[in-house]
């Protein structure tokens, strides 16, 4: 049985926990802050930074449970390969 590695950022799990984590980074490093000068604009930024991140992780969980996840490295495929195998038995 033949499975195709992926590249990384073809995997839909991967993309949305980067999004996650670049805008958790990004609302935790204090980015709105230093672009907007009122507080009140600052907090609302860093809301919707921190919304922006639970969506990357619950998109992430979503594609996790319901879509195909295709191996993006080597180890991965081959013990999918075993796995499957060992189940055929």
């Amino acid at each position: 049985m033949a499975l195709e590695i992926i590249p990384w950022y073809q995997s839909t799990t991967l993309r949305a926990l980067v999004i996650s984590i670049v805008t958790m980074l990004m609302a935790l490093s204090g980015t709105s802050e230093t672009v907007i000068n009122s507080t009140h604009a600052a907090q609302i930024a860093d809301s919707i930074l921190l919304l922006l991140s639970l969506g990357g992780q619950v998109w992430a969980m979503y594609s996790r449970a319901t879509k195909v996840n295709p191996p993006i490295t080597q180890l991965a495929q081959d013990k999918t390969v075993a796995m499957i195998e060992e189940q055929s038995k």
